[in-house]
C-alpha cells in the first residue's frame, strides 16, 4: 500500500495584510487607511509590513453604524 499524506488543515491567518484586510472586509483601501490615521481601526508594523490582526479588523467592523433605511425611521402622522 502507498503511503497518502494527509491533507493539512486549513489555518485561519490571525495577521492580515492591507489587501487581506480589505478582500475579508469587502472595504477599500483607502478607507481602511482612513480608518486608520484616524485611530479607529488599529494596525501594526512588522518589518515594513502594516499588518492587521483579524480581531481587530472584527472590532472595526462591528463598531460601525448599523444602517437605518428611510422606512425603518418615524412617520409622519
Amino acid at each position: 500500500m502507498l503511503y497518502q499524506p494527509r491533507p493539512a488543515p486549513h489555518v485561519e491567518a490571525e495577521a492580515l495584510t492591507i489587501e487581506e484586510a480589505c478582500a475579508a472586509s469587502g472595504l477599500g483601501t483607502t478607507y481602511l487607511y482612513k480608518a486608520m490615521a484616524k485611530g479607529e481601526l488599529r494596525a501594526r508594523k512588522a518589518g515594513r509590513r502594516t499588518i492587521i490582526m483579524r480581531d481587530d479588523l472584527r472590532s472595526f467592523l462591528a463598531a460601525l453604524p448599523a444602517f437605518q433605511s428611510e422606512a425603518s425611521g418615524a412617520r409622519a402622522a
